[in-house]
């Protein structure tokens, strides 16, 4: 089914239901009159009908049976847009909705300048965390999208990928034993998204497409009312990563609707040439059925 816009109950112009009453309620009152007109206005010699009614007899019963037609249909189209409405409500209570909360890269390492000790400070947010040295099982809500000439989901960073996104310069060895410092091609986007709606949420999945590919996603998510999930979003310039990208997430509510919201992401070239990427802090809210 195609999406269609998301919005609260208040629709434009008139409903659907209200505009089929409407249209009933006139067949109902032109057309009985009109037969009675015609078939009392044939020759008087030839009449079509004999009966012991005069057309104003005939006339106020049609009225009498138009009226309680018109108030049977007006009752059946008022409980079925009450229960429609309620039935939207009842959506709306429940309904998810992510925030997007754009973390700030902290302490990037220099090489003209000391690198700063993050001992005794909080963990940083989307940092990864040292392996267990056992067996374990937990609840991974990250996700990493490298975006370079296709875009790859990973679980976590490399190490030279982790050295890009935690540095501002690199060094590159031009020759043996000498090295210069180049800019670093990558840029990083690292994202929280937090339901904030009313209720909670199943089947999360996101992804990160060009806006003429087909969209394809990763992971499925629980989750409750203030949990989030972590997507940190890498671009590698030295590719052909310059156009249109949207964030996608789709979900489901506990009633079993589904929603999608769209994050619009463009990376592009400033007047110096160098790669930027700018995204969109408000979502586009759809509900796909």
């Amino acid at each position: 089914m195609k999406p269609n816009e998301f919005s609260p109950i208040a629709r434009r112009g008139i409903p659907k239901g209200a505009a089929r009453l409407i249209a009933i309620c006139i067949a109902v009152i032109v057309i009985p009159p009109l037969i009675v007109f015609l078939l009392y206005s044939i020759g008087k010699s030839c009449p079509v009908i004999v009966v012991p009614w005069t057309a104003g007899e005939m006339l106020g019963y049609c009225g009498a049976v138009d009226a309680a037609v018109v108030a049977l249909l007006g009752l059946f189209f008022s409980i079925r847009d009450g229960w429609e409405q309620q039935r939207a409500q009842l959506r709306e209570s429940v309904a998810p909705y992510f925030s997007m909360v754009i973390l700030k890269a902290m302490n990037k390492k220099n090489p003209f300048t000391p690198s700063v000790s993050a001992e005794g400070s909080e963990a940083k947010a989307g940092c990864d965390d040292d392996l267990p040295s056992g067996y374990c099982e937990v609840d991974a809500r990250e996700v990493y999208a490298i975006v370079g000439d296709d875009i790859v989901y990973r679980s976590r960073l490399t190490d030279n990928q982790r050295e890009r996104v935690e540095s501002t310069l690199l060094t590159e060895e031009i020759a043996e034993g000498t090295f210069a410092i180049v800019s670093n091609p990558v840029i990083s986007i690292p994202l929280r998204f937090r339901n904030v709606g009313q209720g909670c949420t199943n089947g999360v999945r996101v992804g990160v497409n060009r806006k003429e590919d087909e969209w394809k996603c990763v992971c499925s998510w629980s989750l409750d009312h203030g949990e989030d999930f972590y997507l940190l979003i890498y671009i590698d310039t030295d590719h052909n990563v310059l156009g249109d990208y949207e964030v996608r997430i789709v979900f489901n509510d506990c009633l079993g609707y589904r929603y999608m919201e769209t994050f619009s992401l463009v990376v592009e070239r400033d007047a110096s040439g160098r790669a930027n990427a700018s995204i969109d802090y408000v979502a586009r809210k759809t509900m796909i059925d």
